[in-house]
């Protein structure tokens, strides 16, 4: 069991602990902390994250909170690289600054579908329960590079990190005193999912403040941290703050377009409209109080693939950022770049099937007609062409709440009345809810939407821009019910 100094508020604080036991939780409240203790937990959930692991948590704890304490919690997942080995030694070399535990097997999570052990390729034909490994195909092997980069060569900072890696004695030298490390395994060496083991490392948190971070991903900034919790202490109506991002490594034309994409929404209304295109900020660049982590996951356990109320097989961070807005939380964006989302051949967003643009859709709907969204008992119309037309009008009509009046719209002209990607559903005065689709390839985002309550008789026709904006061309004004 870790002991060290763990910064509590004067109201209850989340307390949760987990090991074979089950699980212990009380309330939270983030209010006055005591000056010099722990305040702030990081998740980082890891699986064969060698040779970028080293740096991400380097920069986890190299964060400096002003004298307050960082606590990152890493959760091996049964790695077959290095992944443990180099935590192990960074916790050895730590000292009393850091442990390592074994854990037992969870209980059956709530929401989540019993799953069957199985093996699966991309652990070394080692058992796992991992529903993005044993649910769905991947569309590329885990195990190798995905075809798409194929004729593109290594970036120089791949390569010099491939010859160079960063050892865990530097990693060790660049952590602040106050900070402190947790390493979790799963004593029957399983692998379990990235949901299980964030489930994992919030039963360890105590503080009241949690932050995410991604095993290959980097944040150079040393203050970066301390400014995000700046921001959400200062503004009480914020459950969450992110900040802008910058892609390393491996550059894609594809991405940089997600990420300017994801660097325009920075209000909440921004992202909060921006939600079913796709996410609007990255889960990992999100600062959280804990009391929110715990209302919106639900018992403390991050939803990953499905579950007994419904068998969509979600990853973890669209259901949580859909789930977030859906139960009323507020987030915003620090207008700063403070994150770097690495690019590389294995990364996840290109091998998992459950990202392919067809699940993700399913996931958008359930959102859409669920009890309280935005068209959740409404008629519906669907303005979109081909392909595209057809499986949005399947994926409503197939969900357990569909509208009782759908209506398709095929497009005549080349691109006829979206506005702007940005913007997306909104309530409208004749209860009827507009889905405007139009796939985009090389990215993720998949729906451009907008909710206008004019008459019938009102169009606009529109051009695609180079710029990916679609500027309008037509003259007639349109009358919105409400800004």
């Amino acid at each position: 069991m870790c002991m060290w100094k763990t910064s509590t508020s004067k109201h209850t604080n989340v307390h949760m602990q987990q090991c074979g036991a089950g699980i212990e939780m009380a309330g939270a409240k983030d209010a006055e902390e005591k000056e010099g203790g722990v305040v702030l937990s990081v998740i980082l959930p890891v699986f064969n994250a060698m040779p970028w692991l080293p740096l991400s948590v380097r920069d986890m704890l190299k964060q400096n909170l002003g004298g307050e304490g960082v606590e990152v919690i890493c959760a091996d997942d049964a790695s077959r690289d290095a992944s443990l080995a180099f935590l192990q030694e960074l916790a050895a070399l730590l000292g009393d600054r850091a442990c390592v535990e074994e854990c037992d097997a969870p209980a059956t999570a709530p929401k989540a579908k019993k799953a069957r052990i199985q093996t699966s390729e991309a652990t070394g034909g080692a058992p796992s329960t991992n529903p993005a490994l044993v649910n769905m195909a991947l569309r590329a092997a885990e195990t190798a590079d995905h075809p798409s980069f194929k004729d593109q060569e290594e970036p120089d900072d791949a390569r010099l990190l491939r010859e160079n890696p960063v050892t865990a004695a530097q990693v060790a030298a660049a952590c602040r005193p106050e900070n402190r490390l947790r390493v979790l395994t799963w004593k029957d060496g399983i692998n379990r999912g990235q949901g299980a083991a964030m489930t994992l490392c919030l039963s360890r948190v105590k503080t009241p403040f949690v932050a995410q971070m991604e095993s290959d991903d980097e944040r150079e900034d040393a203050g970066a941290l301390c400014k995000m919790m700046t921001m959400l202490r200062g503004d009480g109506s914020l459950h969450g703050v992110s900040c802008l991002l910058k892609t390393v490594g491996w550059q894609r034309q594809g991405m940089e377009r997600y990420v300017e994409w994801q660097n325009s929404c920075v209000s909440h209304l921004q992202m909060h409209k921006g939600r079913f295109i796709e996410i609007p900020a990255l889960h990992q660049t999100g600062l959280f109080r804990t009391e929110t982590v715990m209302q919106v996951t639900g018992e403390g356990v991050y939803r990953d693939g499905p579950s007994d109320e419904d068998d969509l097989d979600v990853p973890v961070d669209m259901w949580w950022w859909l789930s977030f807005f859906h139960s009323g939380k507020r987030c915003a964006k620090l207008s700063e770049v403070l994150f770097s989302w690495r690019q590389h051949p294995r990364q996840h967003t290109r091998t998992h099937g459950r990202l392919s643009i067809e699940n993700l859709r399913k996931i958008k709907v359930h959102f859409l007609l669920r009890p309280n969204g935005p068209a959740h008992g409404r008629a519906v119309e669907v303005w979109s062409v081909g392909k595209s037309l057809d499986e949005w009008e399947s994926a409503l009509l197939s969900h357990a709440d569909a509208p009782a009046l759908l209506t398709k719209v095929r497009y005549v002209y080349k691109i006829v009345y979206i506005y702007l990607c940005t913007d997306i559903l909104r309530a409208c005065a004749r209860t009827c809810t507009r889905i405007c689709t139009r796939t985009r390839t090389r990215t993720r985002i998949d729906t451009c939407a907008r909710v206008h309550a004019y008459t019938h008789t009102n169009t606009r026709t529109c051009t695609y821009k180079s710029t990916h904006k679609h500027a309008c061309t037509g003259t007639e004004p349109l009358t919105p019910a409400h800004a």
